[in-house]
């Protein structure tokens, strides 16, 4: 096999977590021939699970995940450290990231609607 068709396999393993499940299945859709994997969860409890079997290194949270739940930012903050299989920690909000606090965890904060092709050259190792 060729090094360039060897590259455009999908490598990663990628967990989504938010809420809402429509946002959930069209950031699927558009990933899953991105990744070898991509995993859902709305919430911390599923999301963690899928961290402690299946080891993603790609994260894409949503900032809110409801009420009385960890917020995004808390999230990430802690399972950067907690799981060091993440690679990638991308936090993604329905308000201007400008007002978001404690974001220096998440390597980018895209807002919904999500630009698709800026995220997934994000998550695939772009700038």
């Amino acid at each position: 096999m060729s090094a360039s068709a060897m590259s455009a396999e999908p490598t990663k393993c990628l967990l989504i977590v938010d809420d809402r499940p429509e946002i959930l299945r069209s950031v699927k859709r558009f990933m899953a021939p991105l990744f070898r994997h991509v995993l859902v969860a709305s919430t911390p409890e599923e999301a963690e699970a899928h961290l402690r079997s299946a080891a993603p290194e790609v994260l894409l949270c949503d900032y809110w995940l409801g009420p009385d739940l960890p917020t995004g930012t808390e999230l990430i903050s802690r399972w950067r450290v907690e799981f060091p299989c993440l690679r990638r920690l991308v936090l993604m909000t329905g308000t201007k990231p400008s007002g978001l606090l404690g974001t220096e965890h998440a390597d980018r904060v895209f807002e919904k609607l999500l630009d698709m092709p800026a995220l997934k050259a994000f998550l695939l190792g772009g700038a």
